[in-house]
């Protein structure tokens, strides 16, 4: 059964999807709305691969020419999601 929405979200911001960085499914295909619970780096939409949360807190894709974290802030860890997405 997959914890409730305000459960621990190991740093990441309160939002309405379950996701977190603590653990569970990566994130291949984030909500339409991620941007407004979680601050997207430039081009996110145009990147690929997985959520990932860059070490400055931002979101980015891992992979791809663009949506993911600048060289500056690094890749720090994947954003999981621990509960089904709605929408």
């Amino acid at each position: 059964m997959p914890p409730p929405i305000g459960a621990e979200r190991c740093g990441a911001p309160e939002n309405p999807y379950g996701y977190s960085y603590c653990g569970g499914a990566l994130v291949h295909e984030p909500a339409p709305d991620v941007c407004r619970w979680f601050v997207c780096v430039p081009g996110f939409w145009a990147g690929k691969g997985y959520l990932t949360v860059c070490a400055d807190g931002r979101i980015g894709m891992v992979g791809g020419p663009t949506g993911r974290c600048p060289e500056r802030a690094g890749r720090k860890n994947p954003v999981y999601a621990n509960q089904p997405a709605a929408g």
